[in-house]
């Protein structure tokens, strides 16, 4: 049935031939590891909650180098569905506002692996704002430069900020409870 080798052991002094895959499965042992208790029903379930995700990840691994094409092209016609592209694009930016530790730490990882292409990317995007940022500091120093307001109330903003703390926090509470509400709607 499982396709096994069979084994043999000696029981009473006679030689009985057995499947170690079918004993562990039988005895609620892990089939890839011999050594954890599986996740599920005894006799049912065949791997630990480690190998269960690993095989899963092997298949899928499988799955997606067997099937690149059509997955391809699937993920392309998803994409130019100009519903789901706002949709996704919707949830990505509720996901940034919720979680912006992880987003800084995820782009300071990729300034690292890819860092000759970031200070290019930099140095660019400086000079080609160089002028621009002269001519404000110009006014700035002449004391022309308006104030620059919160993006959300008439509150003034200094620094990089592009809105005043208060807004900040309530932004990022409402991007979390509307993850945790669209969570909710797809777990339900």
């Amino acid at each position: 049935m499982c396709k096994t080798r069979l084994q043999n052991r000696f029981v009473n002094g006679v030689t009985v031939p057995f499947c170690p895959t079918c004993d562990r499965k039988a005895r609620g042992i892990c089939i890839k590891c011999g050594s954890a208790p599986v996740t599920g029903s005894v006799r049912r379930a065949l791997y630990c909650a480690l190998c269960k995700r690993l095989t899963l990840q092997e298949s899928y691994a499988r799955y997606r180098t067997a099937h690149r094409k059509e997955m391809s092209a699937k993920e392309q016609a998803r994409l130019k569905d100009p519903v789901k592209r706002a949709a996704n694009l919707e949830r990505k930016r509720l996901y940034r506002q919720a979680v912006p530790t992880k987003v800084a730490a995820h782009k300071k990882a990729s300034y690292q692996r890819n860092r000759e292409k970031a200070l290019a990317y930099h140095a660019a995007y400086r000079a080609e704002r160089r002028e621009a940022r002269r001519e404000r500091e110009r006014l700035r120093a002449r004391g022309e430069l308006p104030p620059r307001l919160c993006l959300s109330c008439p509150t003034v903003v200094t620094g990089r900020a592009k809105k005043c703390e208060p807004c900040r926090r309530a932004a990022r509470a409402a991007a979390r409870a509307a993850l945790a509400a669209r969570m909710e709607a797809a777990h339900g």
